[in-house]
Order: structure tokens, then C-alpha cells, then sequence
């Protein structure tokens, strides 16, 4: 069957997938299956919730580059989303550490992409639709928790998820566009 072209007005451009993309997905998937371990042995309450705080450390951790991606579009750099990917791979290599003492690695993969992930803007930018670009205030718990033991740990980063997902619900492109000049005038 031929899809015949429409005659009315005219659609955006398709666009497809580069290599890049498609590679970082894969890492992506990767981690997702390593995700599905902390709940190999039945899922207790306990194990359910640090899989979603794991879960969305990782997720976040994607966005922030996939916005990148999406926006920057021809103009995204090959060298930021292999980082990204290396990171996003020592992330999936260490979810298996997570439930001990030895979640390090995962913790400092996640702190440094977040940081990254708000660095590939150009000085100046302001990205309105991720503002997590901005506001890195959820990584700091998740840096403090390397000092601390388990369960505090763990409590530590579900504050530093809670932290990102209030600032994803509240975060408007309004108030984004008004703290960074705020911010900006405090500078000069």
C-alpha cells in the first residue's frame, strides 16, 4: 500500500535518529535491564522504592541529555553523549552495588553527569522545558550520601529525587525565564 502525499499544508520536516541517539538509547536500555535486578528476588516494599529512586535517577539522567539532543539537533556534540554514555554505563555496570556499601561508583557516575548535563549549554543559555539544567540542587543530596551509610542513604537520595521532581512540577518557563535574570543581574 502507497501513502499518498498530503496536499494541504505543509508538515514539518521528518526527523530521524542519528547514530549517536540510537547508541545512547541502547546504553539506556542496558541500564534499564540492570534496573530489573534490585527486584530479582521478589520485590518487598523496601526493594520497590529503591528501585524508583534508582529508577529515576537514571531516567532523569537520560532526559537531561535527551533534551540536549532534541534541541541542540545537528549541533550536539559527539564528545558530550559519549561521556554521557560512558556515565550512563558505569551507572548500569553498578546498579548491582546499590544495596550495599560499595554504591560509590553509581553515585558519583550520577552526580558528575548531572553536572555535565547542565554544562553542555552554551554560557548564557537558559533551557526552559528541562529546568534541571539550572537547578543541580537534587544532586547534592545524593553527593552527601557518600559520607553516609545505608538507610540515611537511601533517604538521601529519594530527597534529592524529590528535590528534582518539585522543581520539574513547579518550574514554569516564566519563573525559569525570570530566576535567570535574576541570577544574571546579581552578576554584573
Amino acid at each position: 500500500m502507497e501513502a499518498k502525499e498530503s496536499t494541504g499544508s505543509a508538515a514539518p520536516a521528518e526527523r530521524h535518529a542519528g547514530w549517536n541517539e540510537l547508541f545512547f538509547d541502547l546504553v539506556v536500555v542496558a541500564g534499564a535491564g540492570q534496573l530489573a535486578r534490585l527486584l530479582h528476588d521478589g520485590p518487598q516494599p523496601a526493594d520497590l522504592a529503591l528501585y524508583a529512586v534508582v529508577y529515576l535517577a537514571f531516567w532523569t539522567t537520560w532526559a537531561g541529555f535527551a533534551v540536549y539532543g532534541d534541541i541542540a539537533a545537528s549541533e550536539t556534540r559527539v564528545r558530550t553523549l559519549l561521556i554521557a554514555m560512558f556515565g550512563m554505563a558505569v551507572m548500569a555496570a553498578s546498579v548491582h552495588t546499590v544495596q550495599s556499601s560499595h554504591a560509590t561508583a553509581f553515585v558519583i557516575a550520577y552526580v558528575a553527569l548531572r553536572w555535565q548535563a547542565g554544562q553542555v549549554w552554551r554560557r548564557g543559555s537558559i533551557v526552559v522545558d528541562w529546568p534541571l539544567a539550572q537547578f543541580g540542587a537534587g544532586a547534592v543530596p545524593w553527593l552527601v550520601s557518600l559520607f553516609v551509610d545505608t538507610p540515611l542513604r537511601y533517604w538521601l537520595w529519594a530527597l534529592g529525587i524529590a528535590l528534582d521532581i518539585v522543581t520539574l512540577l513547579v518550574s514554569t518557563r516564566e519563573r525559569t525565564l525570570r530566576r535567570a535574570g535574576e541570577r544574571a543581574a546579581r552578576r554584573r
